[in-house]
């Protein structure tokens, strides 16, 4: 009898085990998904905080350079050197109409067709995917330029994807030690 009552406890030692074990990863694995989840809410909010802001950078230069005269000038050189300084932008440009314009650089032409060019030369400011073939693909804020009523031209900031990609990969890299973590209690319980 004494032996089969040990026999019985001993199951019931390793069924609570296996329970313990069980209830232990589920509430692991729950953890790691709430990890991930915020992971994933801190991402979008960090990105959203940035293409905000780009998008109001932008805006405002444009506010800026409706007070200079020449947009291919030298005041818009300065300018621009200004907005590429105060924001993430790789690469910053203005326009006049006819899609004559500069960069950091000095003179750009961007063709009077392409439709973010349509688009903020009625009026709207947006960002826009632009693939390239040479290099990390980009984002293209614009806005446009209005001088007492009349849209006189377009600023646009390029944004280069890899810094979101960077945003990303910090994310990851996050989640990823916590995983590990994770996986380290759990071994610690096996």
């Amino acid at each position: 009898m004494c032996l089969l009552g040990i026999f019985a406890l001993s199951v019931l030692v390793a069924l609570s085990f296996l329970e313990f074990r069980s209830e232990n990863r589920e509430r692991i694995q729950a953890v790691n998904n709430a990890y991930l989840e915020e992971i994933a809410r801190q991402s979008n909010l960090r990105i959203s905080i940035r293409m905000n802001a780009a998008i109001a950078y932008t805006a405002m230069f444009a506010e800026l350079f409706s007070s200079v005269e020449r947009l291919a000038g030298p005041d818009a050189a300065a300018l621009l050197q200004n907005m590429a300084g105060h924001y993430d932008f790789h690469d910053v440009r203005v326009f006049t109409p006819d899609g004559k314009g500069r960069d950091l650089e000095g003179s750009v032409r961007v063709e009077p067709g392409e439709p973010w060019f349509q688009d903020v030369l009625r009026g709207n400011h947006d960002v826009r995917f632009i693939r390239n073939g040479h290099g990390p693909d980009n984002l293209l804020f614009y806005s446009p330029i209005i001088r007492d009523g009349e849209i006189v031209g377009a600023v646009a900031g390029v944004y280069d994807m890899s810094i979101l990609s960077r945003i990303m990969d910090e994310a990851v890299e996050v989640l990823r030690e916590q995983y590990l973590a994770d996986e380290a209690v759990v071994e610690r319980f096996e």
